[in-house]
């Protein structure tokens, strides 16, 4: 199985995928950005309303059910949770 690195530099990989989409359980990573959603007392309207992603897909997100989440996307929910995208990675 291979290793997981917390690195999203985009010149390692696997071709045109970032690393970002090479983590294997997504359901984590949600769980961790519903924890740092809910600490802060904000429904997900209040997050879409601070960050350019819908609330949808701040939902999907948290559920893992975005597969192949977007990488600009995880960088802006980090930015407003005050978070590293390291931090948010490594709870995968």
């Amino acid at each position: 199985m291979p290793t997981r690195s917390t690195s999203l530099d985009s010149s390692k990989g696997d071709g045109d995928r970032s690393e970002a989409q090479c983590y294997a359980d997504w359901s984590e990573v949600g769980y961790r950005l519903r924890l740092l959603r809910k600490s802060r007392g904000w429904s997900l309207r209040d997050v879409a309303n601070q960050a350019p992603i819908s609330n949808a897909y701040v939902s999907q997100l948290e559920t893992g059910a975005a597969s192949e989440p977007s990488l600009s996307k995880l960088m802006a929910l980090c930015t407003l949770y005050g978070v590293t995208i390291d931090d948010l990675l490594s709870a995968a």
